[in-house]
Parts: structure tokens; sequence; C-alpha cells
């Protein structure tokens, strides 16, 4: 490739040498990360065939309108537990990565202590208020009284909800199966559930009980699985550690929780928006076929949790602009892989959707083919998000999600009432253009003059 190619090449994405795709997967970088992601979606697999059934039942079972009840009591809950918890996962990765790269072991049992600590506080915190909130937003978004029961019923599994730490602590042990296990676990438990209830002809309340009980599962879990790998290395009697530099860590975990709630409105808010400007039969549509697209879009959860740490190893060793290299060649590898797969999905959907779910879902094809294209464009930039946040851009990343989600907001009920669901899915679209744009620009502008160690490709 000619001089000037090349030249514009490591102008715009920083660190990039031109070589051949398979030529990448030889990084001991890439390697490492295929392989947590691997595992972690060897349990995905069986998890999304699982929740597949599940979903089909639960949709048959309940027909559209219910199964739209249910998916706003549990976005509800998942609303305010996103607004109170608080994300002690990445905090401790940023910092815990450094704490063992260092080999101090006290400053990193600190840390421990001081995310428990975070994750009990904000279960009681978030259970408490979602329980009492409900009775008087409940009737402002008209809710009848057996949907605020529910919503508050429900409520209260956020009480369960202390797996944040454990989950930082299994990801930086690089103790990925342990996610696998657990996801095939809870969504086996799910289905068994699901298909008893249906076969029984239960009623609503009863998937309602289902759902709750499989997120405490899901999240007690992970709070074994954590702690017992302290165990395992020796990490012991971590409650008794002083919370050495506090300060940064709490800072951290607070600048990330209010960045994780002000993305609320992209993960959850869009179904009660598509409740208000349409029906409860969108939502049950748009939930579906945001399960759907889970074919694709199941594996960006993992990347991020296999990349970030490596992401915040790499960082303290001073190799930000490896960090970013790496970043832009699993973006083309990503998008390499899941074009095909969203090209097979959108042009036989108006068939599968009639025979699956029924005819109101095929009708609306067109939405989930551009929903689906959303998602592949956007699953291509899935290592900018991490590396952001590895990088220390933890206050940039909540300024640029507040005017980003704002946006969001005011397109989405604009378009949504003028188009439908293919508004939604336009403001989608602008609020992630918002995101990565200016997310690489800091980014560029934070590379200039950093190191790039070639000899460790």
């Amino acid at each position: 490739m000619s001089k000037p190619v090349r030249q514009a090449s490591r102008r715009w994405l920083p660190g990039l040498a031109i070589s051949t795709v398979r030529q990448w997967f030889q990084d001991n970088f890439l390697q490492r990360l295929f392989r947590n992601v691997g595992i972690l979606l060897s349990g995905d697999v069986a998890a999304s065939l699982f929740g597949l059934v599940y979903l089909v039942l639960t949709t048959r079972a309940l027909g559209t309108s219910r199964f739209g009840i249910l998916v706003l009591v549990q976005t509800y809950v998942n609303v305010v537990d996103r607004l109170v918890s608080f994300q002690t996962w990445q905090a401790l990765i940023k910092y815990g990565a450094e704490a063992v790269e260092e080999k101090v072991q006290d400053r990193f049992k600190g840390m421990v202590k001081m995310g428990t600590l975070l994750d009990i506080s904000s279960a009681v915190l978030g259970a408490v208020i979602s329980v009492s909130t409900v009775f008087w937003i409940g009737p402002w978004l008209g809710w009848d009284s057996q949907t605020i029961h529910m919503a508050a019923c429900y409520s209260v599994s956020i009480l369960f909800h202390i797996s944040s730490t454990p989950m930082a602590i299994i990801r930086l042990y690089d103790k990925f199966r342990v996610f696998a296990v657990q996801r095939v676990i809870c969504e086996g438990f799910k289905l068994l559930a699901v298909t008893v209830a249906y076969l029984t002809g239960a009623g609503l309340w009863a998937f309602v009980i289902i759902w709750m009980a499989t997120n405490v599962i899901r999240h007690l879990f992970l709070f074994a699985a954590g702690h017992y790998l302290l165990y395992r290395r020796h990490v012991l009697r971590w409650w008794k550690a002083r919370a050495d530099g506090w300060r940064p860590f709490v800072a951290f975990n607070c600048w990330s929780s209010l960045a994780s709630s002000l993305d609320i409105p992209v993960k959850q808010l869009d179904v009660f928006i598509i409740s208000s400007v349409l029906s409860l039969e969108a939502v049950g549509i748009y939930r579906v076929f945001k399960d759907i697209a889970q074919v694709i879009t199941k594996v960006a959860d993992p990347i991020y949790q296999a990349i970030y740490p490596q992401f915040a190893v790499m960082i303290a060793q001073a190799e930000a602009r490896r960090a970013a290299k790496m970043a832009v060649k699993l973006g083309v590898i990503l998008i390499l892989a899941s074009t095909p797969v969203v090209f097979a999905i959108s042009f036989s959907a108006p068939w599968w959707l009639g025979v699956f779910f029924g005819k109101v879902f095929a009708e609306q094809w067109l939405v989930l083919t551009a929903y689906l294209a959303y998602q592949t464009v956007s699953l291509s930039f899935q290592g900018l998000h991490p590396l952001f946040v590895a990088m220390g851009y933890i206050r940039k990343n909540f300024f640029i999600l507040a005017l980003a989600n704002g946006t969001f907001l005011l397109c989405a009920w604009r378009f949504g009432g003028t188009w439908g669901l293919i508004g939604i899915v336009l403001a989608l679209a602008v609020q992630f253009s918002i995101v990565v744009f200016l997310k690489i620009f800091y980014l560029r502008r934070g590379l200039r003059g950093t190191p790039y160690y070639s000899s460790r490709e």
C-alpha cells in the first residue's frame, strides 16, 4: 500500500500498522481477549438458546400487552438500581490492576473492603427507594394497581445486588469461565420455571416471580464465586484492611456511577417512551427485537468484561497507544464478522417473525432491520468505551453521556411520536454518533506524545 495511505492510517487510527486480519490474530493481546470472550460466549450460546425458548413461551402465554407489562416492571426496577448502585467493578479493576501490578496486597484488600461496603449500602438504599417510589410514580405513568404491586414486589430483589465487587475480582483473576457457568445455570433455571408456568397456564404474577428469582440467583452466585476466589488466592481478612488511598477510588466510583445513571435513557427509558408515545403492544414488539438483536450484541458485554482489565493493565504499563491500536483492530474484526449475520437475519425476518412470534411482529420487520444495522455499527466501536474509561477519562465520560443521552430523550420523544418504532432507532443512532465522535476526539488528543511499544506487538 502507498506511503500516503499508510501515513493517513496512522494519523486517523493511532498506532495502527497496515497488516492483514490474519496477522492480527497472532497478537497476544487479541489471542487472550478472544480466548476470554470465547469462554464467556460458550455459556452465552446455551443461555441464548434457553432465552429464546422461554421468550417465545412467555409471549405466547401472556400475549403482547401483558408481556409489555412484565417488561415495564422489570425495566422500572433496573432503572432504579442503575440510578442508585455504585459501579464498583470499574474502579476496582482500574486501581486493583495497579495494586496487583505493584504487588501491594494490603491496598487491594482495602479496595475490596470499600467496594463491598458501597455494594451493600447501595443495595439497601436501592430497594427502599424502588419500593417506596413506585406507589407515586406508577399512577403518574398510568399503571394500574396490579402493575404497581408487581413492581414493588420485584423491587425487593435489589437487596441482593451485591455482586459488583465480586465481578471485578473474577475479571482481575482472569476466571471468566465463572460467568459462563453462571449464565447457563440461571437461564436454565428460568427456562425450566417458565416451561412449568406455560404448561400449567399460570398468570402474569407467576412470570414476575420467576424473573425476580432468577435475578436473585444470578447475583448470589457471583457473590459466592468472587469471595471464594479471594480465599483461594489467600486474600484473607480483607474486611480488617485499612482503606488507604480511598479518595481516588471513591471519586472514580462516583463518576462511573453517575455516567452509568446517564446511560439509563438509552438502556431503559426507551421502553417508557414507547409506552407513552405509542402503546404497550409496541413495547412488547420492541423488547422482542432487542432480544433478537442479542444474536450480534451478545458479544458486546463479554468483550467489555474481557478487554477492560487488559486495557487497565496496559495503561498502568504506559502502553496507551498500543491499547488504542488493539481497539481499532477489534472494531475491524467485529464488523467483518457481524455484517453477514445481520444480512441473513434481516432478509429472512418477514418469514420467521411470523412463524415464531406472530403477524404483528412480522409487519415490523423493517424496524428490526434498522435496529440490527445500528447495533452492528455500534458493535464495531466496542473497544472504544473501555479504553476511554481505562485512560482515566471518567469525568469526560460523564459529560459526554449527559449531552448524548439528553439529546436522545428529545429525539426519541419527537421521532417516536412522528415515525413510530423506526424513530426510536433513529434517536439511538443520533446518540451513538455524538458519543463516538467526542470520545475519539479526546482520545486522539490524549494519545499525542505518548509512547508506543511496537516491540510488544
